[in-house]
């Protein structure tokens, strides 16, 4: 039988809670969990509730490394990236206001960085001190949180607290010059 990673950012938590396996040791595979989904996650692979005590980043990279070294982006105050064996936070930009649909523009930012990751990764272009340490997937889904984090914060610095995913979408073409710039 031959495994395939899903090909759908919109697999369905419900399926991954009831059968982790099907993703297991899927290296191409990034999952963008919010809080709750990530808690539920945990219970699954751990047998356990999240603990209230533990570092967030433990969690996450215990959950990578369950599911078979799978990129792990726990979505929340700081994103916490990690694929079971080394992680990268995220706490660049943001703001208070969290918009419906932010996870969305993860997402597909997520793909847009993936595939420029993994073509620098396999055309020897790892010009990145970073790529080449940390690999093209924490190196994608980190940027892709840095992305949104950054166009978060823009559009609340305009909006404020009426902010949406469609006035952050607005703003990335000047996060990406951001991000060029400080890398």
């Amino acid at each position: 039988m031959i495994r395939r990673p899903p090909r759908s950012t919109l697999f369905p938590y419900t399926t991954l809670f009831r059968s982790p396996e099907v993703i297991k040791g899927c290296k191409n595979v990034v999952l963008t969990p919010n809080a709750m989904e990530f808690s539920r996650l945990y219970h699954k692979l751990v047998g356990a509730e999240l603990p209230k005590d533990e570092d967030e980043i433990v969690c996450v990279t215990k959950v990578g490394g369950l599911l078979g070294n799978v990129t792990v982006v726990r979505k929340g105050e700081r994103d916490i990236v990690s694929d079971g064996n080394k992680y990268l936070v995220c706490e660049h930009g943001g703001s208070p206001r969290r918009c419906g649909g932010q996870g969305d523009l993860l997402s597909g930012s997520l793909g847009v960085w993936t595939h420029w990751s993994l073509k620098a990764a396999n055309n020897n272009a790892a010009t990145s001190n970073m790529l080449t340490e940390y690999g093209a997937m924490l190196c994608a889904s980190y940027a892709a949180c840095w992305l949104t984090r950054e166009c978060n914060r823009l559009a609340f610095c305009k909006y404020l607290r009426s902010t949406t995913t469609t006035d952050m979408i607005q703003e990335i073409g000047t996060a990406v010059r951001s991000l060029e710039n400080n890398s």
